[in-house]
């Protein structure tokens, strides 16, 4: 049985600060819709490039030499600005021509993200002032899945190549598609799935080409973090803690909730799943690991001092982003193998980091900042 309250409104869990380029801190109250759902802008960066110590700028003002076309094979991108970092921009405008294809618009006008702790190779995949607050993410061999929210409601589930997202596909959106106020993402081989934390909520699917009408998975109510496993089980993640295990329609919840605070990222394995809460460790250990049979005890795998949203799992690596009390996350990694005990940063500065995938290879992080919301691609 689920304890019966978990509604709330992600414009008022995610209000935050963000403190961008040492410029003034504005305040932001993330869900909050910076235009029409159908206005996106995309980048195609460049490849990874060799670490070092230098901070990334993401700016659309400046077009990225690299064009639409950057390649994947170890070229290191264009340093931008005098921090020589990486500048990545999004290509020029390309809307619908009216072809008829139901693609996003790309062109984010002024949108910009820093990221000061971000290593050089990291890439600007899309990049908008527009869309509004960016959330889930998945990722498939060839695809990147992500969705955004509208402070009025709806919001869109957008799709592109993990190699250029200059004009990303509308997978559905608006509440006439059951796109309410969506948050988390995830994908199997033929479908995507998102979860609603709207009022209404529940979890709904379409086919990963769109031109759908999505279908309702399970309707449990406000959803806020949505995994799945290998043999195509849902896991759900709640407002209050509670996380469940789905199969076909009957859900089990995996114990009772250790902490009473909001479920953002879930991530499944063949024999584990894996899931953090939306509030600082220290005294309360905040990523926790059970047996996906359910017939293990739950148990404290990682005690991170930030908030933890997005959780990504890849062969035996556990990855996660944070949100510290003036919105900067982290991304960080940890060994599945018992429990963590030495964490490995990957990347540091990320303004209002909410969503993770990884495909083994790259991290695809969703971020949003006063001045643009984006997806990163970091090495």
């Amino acid at each position: 049985m689920r304890p019966p309250s978990r509604t709330a409104s992600l414009a008022h869990l995610f209000a935050l600060t963000f403190v961008l380029g040492g410029s003034a801190a504005c305040n932001v109250i993330l869900g909050y819709d910076r235009g029409t759902l159908e206005a996106e802008a995309g980048a195609d960066g460049g490849p990874p490039a060799d670490a070092g110590d230098a901070p990334s700028q993401f700016d659309s003002r400046t077009p990225n030499e690299t064009g639409s076309d950057a390649p994947r094979d170890g070229t290191t991108p264009e340093a931008g600005g005098d921090s020589g970092g990486v500048d990545s921009s999004p290509p020029p405008d390309a809307r619908d021509t009216g072809s008829g294809s139901d693609a996003a618009d790309a062109g984010g006008g002024d949108a910009s993200i820093t990221c000061p702790g971000c290593p050089p190779g990291t890439t600007t995949l899309y990049l908008s002032n527009t869309v509004g607050l960016l959330t889930g993410i998945a990722v498939d061999n060839t695809n990147v899945y992500f969705a955004a929210d509208s402070a009025g409601g709806g919001g869109i589930i957008l799709s592109c190549s993990k190699t250029s997202c200059m004009a990303p596909a509308v997978v559905a959106k608006d509440t006439t598609q059951h796109v309410d106020t969506p948050v988390g993402v995830t994908v199997d081989a033929t479908k995507v799935y998102w979860a609603n934390a709207s009022v209404a909520g529940g979890v709904y699917a379409c086919a990963k080409g769109g031109g759908c009408s999505p279908s309702v998975v399970l309707n449990p109510g406000p959803v806020f973090g949505l995994g799945i496993d290998s043999v195509g089980e849902l896991y759900l993640g709640f407002q209050n803690g509670v996380v469940e295990q789905c199969v076909g329609t009957t859900c089990n919840t995996a114990g009772s909730p250790p902490i009473a605070a909001a479920v953002y990222g879930i991530a499944a394995g063949a024999s584990f799943f894996y899931w953090g809460y939306s509030v600082p460790g220290g005294a309360t250990v905040n990523i926790y690991v059970s047996a996906v049979s359910l017939g293990g005890t739950t148990t404290a795998y990682a005690n991170d001092p930030d908030a933890i949203y997005g959780v990504a799992l890849s062969g035996t690596t556990l990855s996660w982003v944070t949100q510290n009390t003036s919105g900067v996350g982290t991304l960080k990694t940890c060994p599945t193998t018992g429990n963590c005990s030495a964490t490995t940063t990957v990347a540091t500065g990320l303004p209002g980091a909410v969503g993770l995938a990884s495909d083994g290879n790259l991290f695809y992080v969703t971020v949003n900042s006063s001045t643009g919301s984006a997806v990163l691609a970091i090495p």
